[in-house]
């Protein structure tokens, strides 16, 4: 794809403000900048499809995961930036495969995976918590949504809490939909646990291989076990 546009992935359960945010996002781009809205053909609905595809600047593109491989229709402008948006009931394993061989492909690389928190629903479903810490190991940045009626003290623990898992991915609150500087949002440092996008040096064969930590590798939530399960289930919301 020509240009190397920059690519984002914008993952969250339903309601979480996912479309809402990459408003938040696009209007803080330069207006010239052309955007691809990947909108995954089995999202719900809602009042922020409208608002985007009504912008003079986005186009927007059906897509579907299918054995682990991206299918969208065709693509017919050359944009500057791609936003995947995906719902939390599709297999997550399946979209990183997936992303990866699209990128690759296509000759992109990815710059940021954003994870949208809906705090409400997950405070009083913890078993929500696996797909959470899953979506977070592969995310740059966490956004948490969705606080009304939860306790300041619950935010802090699980911040806390997630933050020793996963250095060095940030978190930050969003507010009335729009979080507090998007330019830094779209920004293309990395900050994800997961090496499953980088480009690896290969390994030779010699007596420092086994220093490698295990996932600069295979990442824990992509390899299967020989009867084709993955090691590490992730549940979906």
């Amino acid at each position: 794809m020509a240009g190397s546009p920059k690519v984002y992935l914008i993952l969250g359960p339903h309601d979480s403000g996912k479309r809402a945010v990459l408003s938040d996002c696009i209007d803080s781009m330069e207006s010239k900048s052309s955007v691809l809205y990947f909108k995954h053909r089995n999202e719900i609905e809602n009042d922020w499809d409208t608002r985007l595809e009504d912008l003079a600047e986005v186009s927007t593109v059906l897509w579907s995961i299918e054995n682990t491989k991206i299918k969208h229709d065709s693509i017919t402008v050359n944009p500057s930036a791609i936003f995947f948006v995906a719902p939390a009931s599709i297999d997550l394993a399946d979209l990183m495969e997936g992303l990866k061989g699209w990128l690759s492909k296509n000759d992109c690389q990815l710059t940021r995976i954003l994870t949208l928190v809906h705090c409400h629903s997950l405070s009083e479903n913890n078993a929500q918590n696996n797909w959470y810490e899953a979506a977070i190991h592969f995310s740059d940045m966490v956004l948490l949504n969705r606080r009304e009626g939860v306790s300041e003290k619950w935010i802090k623990d699980w911040v806390t809490d997630k933050k020793k898992q996963f250095h060095p991915t940030r978190f930050e609150l969003v507010k009335k939909n729009r979080v507090n500087n998007p330019i830094d949002i779209l920004d293309s440092q990395t900050y994800r646990t997961s090496l499953f996008f980088d480009d690896l040096i290969p390994i030779e064969e010699d007596e420092f291989e086994d220093l490698l930590p295990e996932d600069r590798r295979i990442d824990p939530y992509i390899e299967r076990l020989e009867s084709g399960k993955r090691r590490k289930i992730i549940s979906q919301i």
